[in-house]
């Protein structure tokens, strides 16, 4: 079964529809370079009803974390998504539905990184099970990618050569009002790759969403065996999961902690911990790489 795709209007800026200060509209990529063991993540999020901008990015090179950066406007500029920066971190639309870029002006440390998408995005709106919690989004759509470029950091220059994913959100996301919530994102030297985004409310209720991505394209993930390990600082130690897909189709992959975790606090004001970790992937023998990143509530 393919996944269901989206549209130019999709991918544009959306309409304000709650007067939350956690209004947000947001773009995020990752990018791993088999070549080097480089993985980064990078972030921008528009609050609209709060009249700020942030953005940041986190790399993690042979296993070390690298680099982080953070900045937070406090306007929104007069733009759309075709460009928008936070002061040296800047997101391009090449083309709709299909190709972005990353610049990052920093001192030292410099990127020109674009994602080119491997198929079309795939929109979680559709999943045959219903939408995400709209705890978690109003709307979302991600896409695998190829990522190209040249990223210079701790005076090493990276040429880019691997692998990547996007994706775009939006609404008011209540943080606290989840219990639990498993964002896992993963991709293969064979091409393949994949995501889970597996919620949990406070109700017991739990949602699964996501994809697996091949040579035909995007198959919608529509249950999980995950069996998460915990190091003692919160983050993921070591995964074993096995995805299965409308078509029928299974992924069964391990995995295991590549980096240091890093502990984000999303929203000051809400209870909530998002555990960032970057891990080492097998399936079938062949190795990749990804990030586990797990939000959890305080008070659970």
């Amino acid at each position: 079964m393919t996944t269901t795709g989206t549209t130019d209007a999709d991918e544009r800026l959306h309409p304000i529809e709650d007067p939350s200060p956690h209004w947000s509209d947001s773009l995020y990529f990752n990018a791993w370079d088999p070549g080097t063991d480089t993985f980064l993540m990078t972030r921008i999020a528009v609050l609209g009803n709060d009249g700020r901008v942030t953005g940041g990015v986190i790399a993690w090179v042979d296993g070390e974390l690298s680099y982080a950066y953070g900045r937070e406007l406090q306007e929104i500029p007069p733009t759309d998504w075709d460009v928008m920066a936070t002061d040296g971190l800047t997101y391009r639309m090449l083309q709709s539905g299909q190709a972005w870029a990353v610049q990052l002006a920093d001192d030292d440390t410099k990127a020109h990184l674009e994602w080119h998408g491997l198929s079309p995005a795939t929109s979680y709106d559709a999943h045959p099970a219903g939408p995400l919690p709209r705890a978690v989004a109003w709307g979302h759509y991600e896409q695998s990618c190829r990522v190209n470029g040249d990223l210079v950091v701790r005076d090493r220059t990276i040429a880019f050569d691997g692998y990547g994913q996007r994706d775009h959100s939006w609404g008011y996301r209540h943080w606290a009002g989840l219990h639990q919530w498993h964002w896992v994102t993963g991709f293969f030297t064979d091409g393949r790759a994949f995501n889970l985004f597996e919620v949990h409310t406070h109700d017991g209720a739990t949602s699964v969403n996501g994809y697996v991505h091949g040579p035909d394209g995007d198959d919608y993930v529509t249950t999980v065996d995950r069996v998460l390990d915990r190091d003692d600082d919160g983050g993921a130690a070591t995964l074993r999961m096995t995805l299965a897909t409308a078509s029928g189709a299974t992924l069964a992959l391990t995995g295991a902690r590549a980096g240091a975790s890093v502990p984000v606090r999303p929203a000051p004001d809400q209870p909530a911990v998002v555990h960032e970790t970057p891990i080492r992937l097998l399936a079938d023998g062949v190795a990749g790489f990804g990030i586990y990143e797990h939000l959890v509530t305080e008070f659970d």
